[in-house]
């Protein structure tokens, strides 16, 4: 069985995270679940956000950014990860935390394998920031990868969420070195290049357009509009990207950290990656996250 529908009553609250827990946790099996309200009568809307939903899950590409054949981070085999730590809730000390990655595996990043990780706890009352098991998460995504594609990649760029700025070098240096390690325990030698980036959404800079005529429908910022002077460090390579249109309210733009760049990438074309991954609907850390909430919600 590769795939379950399930239609579900209009309350479902209860039951939708147990579908999933004895489904995909449990046996492996990938879930659609729709609730019945929605199905009748069906709308085509309705029926083409399901199918597409639907053909991701069996390994299908809904769509690729025509900018992605631009991008000259994708002229070399290039494999693009983004991973998480869900930690438990004040008061949860006892309970592990649990780590996810995802990884691409085609050649302009638009179909993504997953990978979980239960952290050990030993008692501990405080969490580690790093992922403790990264190495031989990396190493099976890598072994995937290949196994995808036919060849190795050359270059990994690693998307990181969930740090503190205090926490930026302990986590880099011990989560890069374990890429590294994952690198050189598949094949001597093999050593691809590394870029390693931090996302932050918990800060409180917001963007404002000076003349409203050049904002969007909301008054928000133009979708694309990076910020990398005057609100970022004089010393380090961070930047500020909106990178949606905001259908009310204020948009929060995401903040960037790059740690780590042996690629050497120009700057714009940083820029442009992060840009074109979230209007194709390529979220990385948005792909990362829903799987640690379908792992922790049970």
């Amino acid at each position: 069985i590769d795939l379950v529908y399930c239609i579900l009553p209009r309350n479902s609250s209860s039951c939708y995270p147990r579908i999933k827990h004895e489904f995909e946790n449990l046996n492996a099996i990938s879930t659609q679940c729709m609730e019945m309200r929605n199905l009748k009568p069906p709308k085509p809307q309705t029926i083409g956000n399901i199918l597409q939903k639907v053909n991701t899950k069996i390994g299908g590409v809904n769509n690729i950014a025509a900018d992605m054949t631009k991008i000259p981070i994708f002229n070399k085999p290039c494999i693009v990860m983004g991973a998480d730590n869900a930690h438990p809730a004040q008061g949860e000390g006892s309970r592990p935390s649990v780590s996810a990655l995802v990884g691409s595996m085609d050649k302009f990043a638009c179909r993504y394998a997953t990978q979980i990780g239960i952290q050990k706890t030993d008692g501990k009352k405080v969490h580690s920031p790093v992922i403790e098991s990264l190495q031989a998460m990396v190493k099976n995504m890598l072994i995937k990868f290949y196994q995808s594609v036919k060849t190795k990649p050359q270059r990994i760029i690693f998307y990181r969420d969930g740090i503190s700025e205090g926490q930026f070098y302990q986590v880099m240096l011990y989560e890069v070195d374990a890429i590294k390690k994952a690198c050189l325990e598949l094949e001597k030698g093999y050593c691809p290049s590394v870029t390693y980036v931090v996302c932050q959404k918990r800060h409180h800079t917001r963007l404002y357009v000076q003349n409203p005529r050049d904002g969007d429908r909301s008054g928000n910022v133009p979708a694309g509009t990076v910020v990398d002077q005057g609100v970022t460090s004089t010393t380090d390579f961070d930047f500020y990207l909106n990178s949606h249109q905001g259908i009310q309210g204020t948009n929060k733009p995401a903040k960037y950290h790059v740690l780590v760049d042996e690629n050497k990438f120009p700057a714009d074309a940083i820029y442009s990656l992060l840009t074109a991954f979230v209007t194709s609907t390529l979220d990385v850390l948005g792909q990362c996250r829903s799987r640690l909430q379908s792992t922790t919600h049970v």
